[in-house]
């Protein structure tokens, strides 16, 4: 026969209640560690998310610079012609002699100044003329000027009277890249 033994029950109901509160500890640990690595994951996801929209936004932005220098490349050359080279420049009081020679009337040139063209703008060649002759001459002279390919500005002009007809003097600004 069998004997059994029966031990104390409030032994094993303490036995019991630990081995139970132990058991739920661990399962709150457990649970407190894995939330905690779920949540480290979850700050890994969202920031790869941010750099990702970021990448796609510098993506989008480079691919409409693209386009648009695509489109305004045509543009661009056309700007290089139409403001020449400080080198390019060494003729000028040249070819505007010439043009005052073919059209007749008398000419005088001199330099004032100099800016410098720059990243932010262009740069600036500042000079005066002396025209005398004939009105209607002196009017062709200055629309066979704007027909050049330099982009010349005249902001200060003044026209009189004298014995041999008109004189006109003129401040102008050559704009050169």
């Amino acid at each position: 026969m069998h004997t059994r033994i029966i031990g104390d029950p409030r032994k094993d109901l303490y036995t019991g209640i630990i081995v139970a509160v132990t058991g739920a500890f661990i399962f709150v640990a457990a649970i407190a560690v894995f939330g905690a690595m779920i949540y480290r994951r979850v700050g890994e996801i969202n920031s790869m998310r941010s750099e990702i929209q970021l990448r796609l936004t510098e993506v989008d932005i480079l691919a409409r610079l693209t386009s648009g220098y695509a489109a305004a490349r045509p543009y661009l050359d056309a700007l290089k012609n139409i403001l020449p080279a400080k080198d390019e420049l060494i003729v000028l009081d040249r070819d505007l002699e010439a043009l005052a020679k073919e059209v007749g009337v008398g000419f005088g040139f001199s330099f004032r100044g100099e800016t410098l063209s720059s990243q932010s703008g262009a740069g600036a060649i500042q000079f005066d003329l002396l025209l005398q002759g004939d009105f209607f001459k002196l009017l062709e002279y200055l629309d066979r000027v704007n027909k050049l390919t330099y982009y010349i500005k005249f902001p200060g002009v003044q026209l009189t009277s004298g014995p041999g007809g008109y004189v006109m003097s003129l401040s102008g600004i050559l704009f050169t890249r």
